[in-house]
């Protein structure tokens, strides 16, 4: 099963500062808590690989590795290569787009789930729609989170 989609957050500062916040993702785990360690590496022309250590909202943590492609001020878009263990497949989009008051920011998630996974990592008998309705909830809680913060963070600095 692939699915799709987009949470989108009004940012108070310019887009610059709100790409900056996401660019600077070895700065993950002091900035949200739900980053427990980040391991960033930086390749030429835009390249980030990056190794991070995520909670869950039980407290455990997950690894994945992610290869990243940064047009700097416009696009960050990520492939992850080390998933967790419900997800054949996830890559994604974050964009930023300044606004008269501010400005959007935007990430998108395409997710392939792992349909032999369900059962073991859901419990038996959770069907494929629960398990699509799980990974939306939790992958676009943490996006939103961080595109929160990220606003948070620059209302702190102009104060």
């Amino acid at each position: 099963m692939v699915f799709s989609f987009t949470d989108t957050v009004h940012f108070p500062g310019d887009a610059a500062a709100a790409y900056e916040f996401l660019f600077r993702a070895d700065l993950w785990a002091q900035r949200l808590p739900h980053v427990a360690q980040v391991r960033l590496d930086e390749r030429p022309g835009g390249v980030q690989v990056l190794a991070m250590s995520t909670r869950t909202a039980d407290g455990a943590t997950h690894e994945t590795r992610s290869v990243r492609v940064c047009q700097p001020g416009e696009w960050i878009a990520y492939k992850q290569q080390l998933t967790p263990a419900l997800l054949y497949g996830h890559s994604g989009v974050w964009t930023v787009q300044q606004e008269s008051a501010g400005a959007l920011v935007s990430s998108r998630h395409t997710v392939a789930l792992d349909r032999e996974r369900v059962a073991t990592v859901l419990g038996p008998g959770t069907s494929l729609a629960e398990a699509r309705d799980q990974v939306r909830l939790t992958l676009g809680r943490n996006s939103r989170a961080t595109m929160e913060f990220a606003a948070d963070h620059v209302r702190r600095q102009r104060a």
